[in-house]
């Protein structure tokens, strides 16, 4: 079983069937789930997807994503996960979410780190197997 970390805007894809990517991360995700791989995630990504539904008052779409991430790993911002952010962001440069999701990946021992963030896709952080976008996933 490998642990697959899903950077927010997959789930993001996830729920917007407008966009060109939702059909590849719904296949990305059938893939992980057939083959027992594990889905994580900070809690970041919470916050991060309830903001629209939030600003919109939409409820449904609020629950919608409680639901979705119900089904995911979520790990909190903890001590250990700020003391990894702090050297990442020292190291890399990167924005605070960011950040808080390779910290928590790293810390989890993900084998995969999901993003379309092609900077992102371009690190070697030290507990992360590999980071890679949708397109070019390998397992």
């Amino acid at each position: 079983m490998k642990i697959v970390y899903w950077d927010t805007m997959l789930f993001i894809y996830f729920v917007e069937a407008k966009t060109e990517d939702h059909r590849r991360v719904h296949q990305v995700y059938r893939h992980i789930r057939s083959h027992g791989h594990r889905i994580i995630t900070s809690t970041i990504t919470l916050g991060e997807m309830l903001v629209p539904a939030y600003k919109e008052n939409k409820t449904a779409a609020g629950q919608l994503v409680r639901e979705l991430l119900d089904q995911i790993d979520m790990f909190p911002l903890d001590k250990r996960v700020a003391e990894h952010f702090a050297q990442i962001r020292a190291v890399h440069s990167v924005q605070p979410p960011d950040a808080i999701h390779l910290a928590t990946a790293a810390l989890h021992k993900a084998d995969v780190f999901l993003t379309n963030d092609r900077a992102l896709q371009k690190l070697k952080v030290r507990g992360i197997g590999a980071i890679q976008g949708i397109d070019r996933i390998r397992f």
